[in-house]
């Protein structure tokens, strides 16, 4: 995306516009639309506006609606801003990305909705690809693109484009028109993948060293633990082969009167297209015996 730098404007201390969204498709004919997707649109729409524009304008955003347009499934969306910190960190880029999308940007008064749509226009561009983010990301030192791009990739934010385009995988919806004055961006239905929170499963891993006691175990490798970190039962798969063949040479007393220092790794998998991640899992690995006199709720004592 090729930069252009320029000055950013001074703005006055509160700024204030109006947006239309619009719904549009073959189930709208009637002029209604789900009300339940509708909340759920409008939410979306509200957590993204928001979010641009504080983490790239410093603009604390409040929004209402002030009325549908008759006729039509339309929403009238009032909003008001407050500048909460000098400067306008996104300026040069939100400009560079309008221009790149042949959007010329010369309506101080509508950055609120420009920073939104140049967002938008974006995301589309690349296709909702994370992985080109990131290469670019990687491949500029300018802060301000890099805090751009770190926007478009942040789950919060991809979760609200996800609420606001959601509807879009109903039947007989076929668009979404986010406008401002003249100037507008839309959201089709072949775009809505675009805007899922995930396009593919997210992975992430936690590994740390702790001191753990064995709470059960059993003749697979998935035992129950429990650690000073966590700090609750937990069952985790043994890696360790040579612990688990040495261990069950122990009387089973021994084994649960035993603490260990050991290396756990926990896994958290957000699955593609959901908002909410699957229950932690554990592999625990590397054990070391922890002689008798510096023992688990010694070591707890100390923590």
């Amino acid at each position: 995306m090729e930069q252009h730098f320029m000055t950013p404007p001074i703005l006055p201390e509160l700024i204030n516009g109006e947006i239309l969204l619009s719904f549009d498709g073959e189930a709208t004919k009637d002029h209604t639309i789900d009300l339940k997707l509708y909340a759920q649109s409008l939410q979306g729409f509200y957590n993204a506006f928001a979010k641009v524009n504080k983490d790239l304008l410093h603009f604390d955003i409040e929004i209402e609606i002030i009325g549908e347009i008759e006729g039509s499934v339309v929403a009238k969306i009032k909003y008001v801003g407050k500048i909460v910190a000098k400067g306008i960190a996104g300026y040069s880029i939100v400009a560079s990305a309008l221009s790149f999308h042949g959007i010329q940007f010369e309506d101080v008064k509508n950055y609120a909705y420009n920073a939104f749509a140049s967002t938008i226009e974006c995301i589309k561009y690349y296709q909702g690809n994370v992985a080109d983010f990131e290469k670019i990301e990687l491949d500029t030192e300018d802060k301000d693109m890099q805090h751009y791009l770190a926007l478009l990739k942040n789950s919060e934010y991809r979760m609200a484009l996800d609420d606001m385009t959601f509807f879009l995988e109903s039947d007989g919806m076929e668009e979404m028109k986010i406008s401002s004055g003249t100037a507008s961006v839309t959201i089709s239905a072949t775009d809505r993948p675009y805007f899922k929170a995930l396009l593919e499963d997210n992975k992430i891993e936690e590994e740390c060293e702790d001191t753990v006691k064995i709470v059960s175990i059993s003749r697979t490798h998935l035992w129950r633990f429990h650690s000073l970190k966590i700090a609750k039962e937990f069952n985790a798969q043994i890696i360790d082969e040579d612990f688990f063949n040495k261990i069950q040479l122990f009387p089973v007393e021994k084994i649960f009167d035993m603490s260990f220092e050991a290396t756990i790794l926990k896994t958290i998998i957000t699955r593609a297209g959901k908002k909410k991640a699957d229950s932690p899992t554990y592999t625990i690995d590397k054990f070391k015996i922890i002689p008798k006199q510096a023992d688990f709720s010694s070591i707890a004592s100390t923590v």
